[in-house]
Parts: structure tokens; C-alpha cells; sequence
């Protein structure tokens, strides 16, 4: 699904994101060697795209939530909250959800 809906050739990561809603959540490249986020609906089967050129990085949302937490950091995941592109980064018990076009942390639960 995510190769013949989106311009990604291959996947580096392959995760599920459960938020709102179920997304298979994957990390690849386009032909040109751009680096790509790719989320599948997990009820209805809808694509959602993303150039990583446009927001934050994985790294970036790494640091961000480090300088919020104290607890060492166990996964990072590319989702989809409130309709809007997000990184999920889980710290101890915590997950932080932080913008990827912005960087902001919106949300902890």
C-alpha cells in the first residue's frame, strides 16, 4: 500500500503508530533518494505522505524531549494527531507528541 500510493522505492522502518487512530508508519526514500514518511489508515486504507525536508527530524524530536524529561528515550514514531503530522516520542511511561513542522510539543500523555 505504501509503494503504490506514495513515490517511495524503500522502506528503512516499518511501525505502527496508535494514536487517534491505527497507522502503519514508514521511513523510506523516493527514487531520487529523498527521504519520506508514509502513513496507511489501518481502518480505510488512506495514505498520507510527507517530504522529512519539510518538518523536524527523528533527532530533532529526540532532543526536544530530552530537554522535557529526565527518562531515557525507548522509541520515536512518525503518526498522525489531530489530523496533523507528528513525531510520538515515548520517554519512561510518557509519550510526547511533538509537531513535525514545528517542533512544538502538544500534547503528553
Amino acid at each position: 500500500m505504501a509503494f503504490s500510493h506514495s513515490s517511495m522505492v524503500t522502506v528503512d522502518t516499518e511501525t505502527v503508530f496508535h494514536g487517534q487512530k491505527a497507522y502503519a508508519s514508514f521511513i523510506g526514500k523516493d527514487e531520487a533518494g529523498n527521504k519520506l514518511a508514509v502513513l496507511v489508515d489501518q481502518a480505510d486504507n488512506t495514505v498520507y505522505a510527507y517530504s522529512l525536508e519539510d518538518g523536524i527530524s527523528q533527532k530533532k524530536a529526540t532532543a526536544i524531549v530530552k530537554e522535557e524529561s529526565q527518562d531515557a528515550i525507548d522509541r520515536v514514531t512518525f503518526g498522525r494527531f489531530k489530523g496533523k503530522p507528528i513525531w510520538e516520542v515515548k520517554a519512561g511511561s510518557s509519550y510526547y507528541v511533538v509537531d513535525f513542522k514545528t517542533g512544538k510539543v502538544t500534547g503528553v500523555f
